[in-house]
């Protein structure tokens, strides 16, 4: 895999960040399968969120740096807070803030790459975290199948939006 150009989805979060590798410099024209995925989580304290989600980000950019891969296309997920009571939460918390930031940082670590945020309504809406990764199972094979991790389950949908797949 050394110098094998890759694009990434991404969906970030604070207690974890799912990350796929896809071998295709434009994942949006090639149908390309995943070469490599990973979680990245950190355990930092609550009140140093900002250390949290620059340590996920030099963790991700180690990540790429050590498998040989050069990010040409970085496709992460978008917050949105929704109307419901779940998401008038996340807002008072100040949780999307903190996510946008996490993404700056990631953005900040792959600044040759081309940027694309993807606007969680955009690829999934308010879908069920179990739908989602029924959905993804029934076109990864199940040697491929990526665990409880639903960060990873989000970042593979992702990729399979792009593709017009999902």
């Amino acid at each position: 895999m050394q110098g094998r150009n890759v694009n990434f989805t991404v969906d970030p979060g604070l207690g974890g960040t799912g990350v796929i590798a896809w071998k295709c410099d434009n994942l949006e024209r090639e149908g390309i399968p995943l070469i490599a995925f990973d979680h990245f989580s950190c355990t930092s304290k609550l009140e140093t969120w900002h250390l949290s989600a620059m340590d996920i980000a030099m963790m991700i950019s180690g990540w790429a740096r050590r498998s040989g891969m050069s990010v040409v296309r970085l496709y992460i997920e978008f917050p949105r807070a929704f109307r419901s009571a779940a998401g008038i939460a996340a807002i008072n918390r100040g949780d999307i803030f903190k996510l946008v930031y996490l993404i700056g940082c990631i953005r900040a670590t792959f600044p040759l790459a081309t940027f694309k945020p993807i606007p969680v309504e955009e690829w999934k809406g308010q879908l069920p975290k179990t739908e989602t990764i029924r959905r993804c199972k029934k076109i990864m094979p199940p040697h491929l199948w990526l665990g409880k991790s639903t960060h990873l389950w989000d970042a593979y949908g992702i990729g399979l939006y792009l593709q017009g797949r999902f």
